[in-house]
């Protein structure tokens, strides 16, 4: 109510896809997580989508991702 700018602006919605970028996770075993991931549309069905984070090779992460995966198998 105090900012002017912001009904104009919350009126236009104006959001954006996000398709690509950099996330950190905190995983409550593994610790901290800095992954990247890529965001590709579903054909025919615009309300999913298919998210894939990786994680650089040699990294921390990567290190971690391994440990994780090894208590599954």
């Amino acid at each position: 109510m105090k900012s002017e700018p912001f009904p104009r602006l919350w009126a236009q919605h104006s959001v954006g896809d996000k398709t690509h970028g950099g996330k950190r996770i905190n995983h409550p075993v593994a610790g901290e997580l800095d992954l990247s991931y890529e965001t590709l549309a579903l054909p025919g069905d615009s309300d999913q989508v298919l998210v894939i984070y990786t994680a650089v090779a040699g990294s921390p992460t990567e290190e971690r991702l391994r440990l994780l995966a090894s208590w599954s198998a």
